[in-house]
């Protein structure tokens, strides 16, 4: 598996068409997302960011904002998109400590979400 993951990673990071088709799959669906999915995709964003380096979660968080302002440029939002579902795919270690973390668990149970969706979430945005 985890060769196959880099393996995923490698194309997706390195091959301009399907970084595009990505892109595009990714802005469909955040379109479509509903209030309740933008406050889970806001909260996971939030969790990883508070388990990375400072830089790096200040970046985060800004990217997830931008991602889900429909304010904000069409590029804005493709790149923040991106860079947020890249990330969130590349620590999905941390779903386990999401799934212990009853604090988080009773917060998105009661937005209508499973904890066991939430890991996959991010995955279906950008695969």
């Amino acid at each position: 598996r985890p060769k196959l993951d880099n393996s995923a990673l490698d194309i997706l990071t390195h091959d301009d068409q399907v970084k595009s088709a990505v892109r595009a799959r990714a802005a469909a669906r955040f379109d479509r997302m509903t209030g309740p999915e933008q406050e889970h995709y806001l909260f996971l964003m939030d969790y990883l960011a508070a388990h990375s380096e400072p830089g790096l979660a200040t970046e985060m968080r800004a990217d997830a904002a931008i991602a889900t302002n429909p304010e904000a440029s069409e590029e804005e939002q493709h790149e923040a998109r991106y860079q947020t579902g890249s990330r969130g795919v590349r620590m999905t270690g941390l779903r386990d400590q999401l799934v212990e973390n009853a604090e988080a668990a009773e917060k998105i149970a009661k937005s209508g979400k499973t904890v066991a969706e939430l890991g996959g979430m991010i995955v279906k945005w950008f695969l």
